[in-house]
């Protein structure tokens, strides 16, 4: 499958950004011309969640299992190729990623492509470099994460996530970081989160 099929209908690659004669590249650049960047590094800080002022608070949330089992798609698998761009949505810069299912937890298939939006990444238009700084660690091609979230009724391949929904995996576990303050282990094995998952659906 072409990546460019993959892509979400609000994500803006970096590459159409610098082609602006289509309709995609012009109303971006629009949003980027009104918005007062960092005069220093080209920066915008990173966006605020509902989870940032509720950690901060010191309030917990359940295990892993449980603060996903809303989501309708579950997947894990390896990072294949990411894209910088504009979300014409969130008025930023983001990174699309393009996964290899290789742990199909809920609503997905192994061997499947699926792309997921990370909210921050670089982007260079027209010579000048501006950013947004993420909330997690830009993949590179061959790491592993978890991705949970629904899917994009216009785009099926495009999981719809937020940045409390993508968790790195290391050597077959899940890594939950501590400032989400999830209750139980910090280091979930896929398969203990595949049984946990399926008893959920049972009850």
């Amino acid at each position: 499958m072409i990546f460019a099929l993959l892509l979400a209908v609000h994500f803006v690659p970096e590459g159409v950004l610098n082609s602006p004669a289509t309709p995609a590249a012009a109303g971006a650049l629009r949003q980027i011309a009104a918005i007062q960047w960092d005069a220093r590094n080209g920066c915008l800080p990173p966006m605020e969640t509902d989870i940032d002022a509720e950690s901060a608070g010191m309030k917990q949330f359940p295990e892993l299992a449980r603060y996903l089992r809303p989501s309708e798609t579950i997947v894990a698998g390896r990072v294949e190729t990411i894209v910088s761009g504009w979300d014409t949505d969130a008025h930023r810069p983001a990174t699309l990623v393009s996964l290899r299912v290789t742990d199909a937890l809920r609503g997905g298939s192994n061997g499947e492509q699926v792309t997921f939006e990370i909210d921050g990444g670089r982007i260079v238009v027209a010579g000048r470099a501006l950013c947004s700084e993420p909330h997690i660690p830009i993949p590179h091609p061959g790491d592993t994460f978890l991705v949970a979230g629904s899917r994009d009724a216009g785009q099926p391949s495009h999981i719809v996530t937020s940045r409390d929904s993508v968790f790195r995996v290391q050597e077959q576990q899940v890594i939950v970081p501590p400032a989400m303050n999830l209750a139980g282990e910090h280091h979930v094995p896929l398969s203990s989160l595949r049984h946990q998952l399926t008893d959920m659906e049972k009850k």
